[in-house]
């Protein structure tokens, strides 16, 4: 029963539920070398994590949908990079990219 009058989500909608599958083969044009994000990647890549975000935010949509009262509100707080933008003209790769490292080394044994 829906009891919500305003909902609020803040970066949640900025991680994805999954890896795409497709990602983790090395012989794939989606492998994507080790890294934890799409940015600098190539447009298959891009695509592969579009499409993992599409489902999750339909979910996520959803669940929402069942919470909000008719008539309710929800505020979304997303960060984003634009299409437009290369990776060097944002700090996304510098503030992930080390985030990336110590989890490759720390899963080294499961890759």
């Amino acid at each position: 029963m829906a009891s919500l009058h305003f909902a609020f989500s803040s970066f949640s909608l900025s991680w994805i539920s999954n890896l795409p599958e497709e990602i983790l083969d090395s012989k794939s044009p989606t492998w994507n070398k080790g890294m934890i994000h799409y940015t600098g990647g190539s447009k298959e890549v891009y695509v592969a994590y579009a499409v993992q975000f599409a489902k999750d935010l339909e979910t996520f949509l959803n669940a929402r949908a069942e919470e909000l009262v008719g008539g309710g509100l929800m505020a979304l707080l997303i960060s984003t990079v634009p299409n437009v933008m290369n990776s060097s003209e944002t700090t996304t790769e510098s503030e992930i990219d080390p985030l990336g490292s110590c989890l490759m080394v720390r899963n080294a044994d499961k890759l």
